[in-house]
């Protein structure tokens, strides 16, 4: 069974190759995390809940030149095989120039914003969640 956040991945993949306007998912909390996060990398126009359905989202996608600035999302982390980073994985596993969806107990972020950040001394005690990985 797909779950919403693999439905949204999905979704906005066969949007984007399709160079569709916007395109329709299911609203979760998580769905909804990642999507404040690329608003505000300024990754997607905006999304607001569909007025047909109040338990799905209506996603603008941004395009410059007529191509998509976000090329793919793939899932990392999912229900039954979650990844975890930690200070070790950071620095040795991960790619520090690739755009990574992190959730953490700070909220959702992206790593490289997370390394600019002042809390990234508590994220290296604690760690996060890799959820999804952003292909520009």
């Amino acid at each position: 069974m797909i779950n919403n956040l693999h439905n949204f991945v999905i979704q906005y993949n066969i949007a984007s190759s399709n160079r569709k306007i916007y395109f329709i998912c299911k609203k979760s909390k998580k769905n909804v995390t990642i999507l404040n996060i690329l608003l505000k990398q300024g990754l997607i126009l905006g999304f607001y809940k569909f007025f047909k359905n109040p338990y799905e989202l209506c996603v603008f996608l941004k395009y410059t030149d007529k191509n998509p600035i976000i090329k793919k999302l793939k899932v990392i982390s999912s229900t039954g095989n979650r990844k975890f980073i930690t200070k070790n994985k950071l620095i040795g596993d991960y790619e520090t120039m690739s755009l990574y969806i992190i959730s953490t107990n700070m909220g959702g972020m992206f790593l490289s914003t997370l390394k600019n950040s002042v809390n990234y001394n508590s994220f290296l005690l604690n760690g996060g969640e890799v959820l999804l990985k952003v292909y520009l």
